[in-house]
């Protein structure tokens, strides 16, 4: 299992190419694939912020919604 700093490490690189994609989004004809890999890196970063959570570190897992 990755450590703490391991996961905080790949969420900051998945947030970084999370906003890589959205910046590069046509502004019209936006094709579904487009959409399914935001979703895609969105979800990856759900799940590590899930297991960052459960670290340990006096939470009880739950996170805010943005």
């Amino acid at each position: 299992m990755p450590t703490r700093e391991e996961l905080k490490r790949e969420i900051e690189s998945l947030e970084e190419k999370l906003r890589e994609r959205e910046a590069a989004l046509p502004i019209h004809s936006v094709r579904p694939g487009q959409f399914a890999a935001l979703e895609e890196l969105e979800e990856q970063i759900r799940e590590k912020r899930k297991l960052l959570g459960g670290k340990g570190n006096g939470s009880n897992g739950a996170q805010s919604k943005r």
